[in-house]
């Protein structure tokens, strides 16, 4: 018999992840998301949370009617005039 790999793990652990999300207090991350309909929101990130910052940005349009963009960190360094103006996380 193989020994388990992290990825198997990692699937075993997917149950409690899920309860913990499911059971969570979202209502502060939901009001500042919120929030960022009023100006071009800016999301950075790299890697794994390069994704959480497209989903974030997706869900802002879609929850407000505002422009949001997932970027990472080097776009925001090469060109930091791009978030003035802007909601910046």
């Amino acid at each position: 018999m193989t020994e388990p790999t992290t990825f198997d793990a990692k699937v075993a652990s997917l149950h409690a992840t899920w309860n913990v999300v499911r059971t969570s207090d979202i209502e502060r991350l939901r009001h500042d998301l919120l929030g960022c309909g009023n100006a071009h929101t800016l999301l950075v990130g790299s890697g794994g949370s390069l994704i959480t910052a497209m989903l974030a940005a997706g869900a802002i349009e879609r929850m407000t009617g505002g422009t949001a963009q997932a970027i990472t960190p080097l776009e925001l360094v090469v060109d930091r005039e791009r978030a003035r103006g802007r909601y910046v996380w």
